[in-house]
């Protein structure tokens, strides 16, 4: 079992990016999902770690692919209109080496669409070296909404009923993220209030982030 489970989450279909989707348009894809509530403060933090990290990408794809060889057929047929076909195969030969033994799956083996272009998993690490910018994670500002959505959340006498809006986050100077809003949740009479909010969010520089909340009323 490796690290994400014995069932792996594909962060790119999470996101509904391509595998070869470039980290601007993961970042955007990221921001997307969050401003629409859609992806919760967990799986945004994996999705930095796993997809935003160049080494950690690899690594990621690496076992993405062993579990699901099919998704090769796309990061193959990516690299190949990228440029021209035989000097890719050329420099994709250079770096690859044909394993002994293959698992079999139905009579397929789970590395034939690597064989087609001339590779092994080896290709992998060359293919995201084409399509991916070395990034740092930092703290960005849906990492900040989603931090302070979740902890105004646990102040709420029904969170589940909570519906934002309104959202303003300020960049200070210091690398923290100051952000307001509003939020209507009920009462505990069931009654729906407005309240108003305001966080400050920090990166704790281990992958984490720390989060108060200023006010809610």
């Amino acid at each position: 079992m490796n690290e994400w489970g014995m069932f792996m989450k594909n962060y790119y279909e999470l996101l509904e990016v391509s595998i070869t989707a470039k980290p601007e348009e993961i970042r955007k894809a990221m921001q997307k999902k969050a401003e629409r509530g859609q992806i919760d403060l967990l799986a945004l933090e994996e999705c930095k770690k796993y997809l935003l990290n160049s080494e950690e990408r690899k690594e990621y794809n690496k076992a993405l692919f062993m579990e699901q060889p099919e998704l090769l057929e796309e990061v193959a047929r990516v690299a190949q209109q990228k440029g021209d076909k035989d000097e890719q195969e050329n420099q994709i030969e250079k770096i690859a080496v044909i394993p002994d033994e293959t698992s079999k799956m139905g009579g397929r083996s789970k590395l034939g669409i690597v064989g087609k272009i001339g590779g092994s998993f080896l290709l992998i690490c060359f293919v995201m070296m084409l399509f991916s910018k070395p990034s740092k994670p930092k703290l960005d500002e849906w990492t900040a909404q989603v931090s302070c959505e979740s902890a105004v959340k646990q102040l709420l006498k029904s969170p589940s009923t909570a519906e934002f809006s309104g959202w303003i986050r300020v960049l200070n100077s210091d690398g923290t993220y100051t952000v307001t809003g509003n939020v209507d949740a009920q009462n505990s009479f069931g009654a729906m209030l407005r309240s108003s909010f305001s966080c400050t969010v920090r990166d704790k520089g281990d992958s984490t982030t720390g989060t108060i909340v200023n006010y809610l009323k």
